[in-house]
């Protein structure tokens, strides 16, 4: 569960840091 939690935070932050990149 909390292995779950911690990629769903990698993946965010990724996606999070990618559109702020494109933006």
């Amino acid at each position: 569960m909390i292995y779950r939690l911690i990629l769903a935070g990698l993946l965010w932050t990724f996606l999070a840091k990618r559109m702020l990149c494109s933006a």
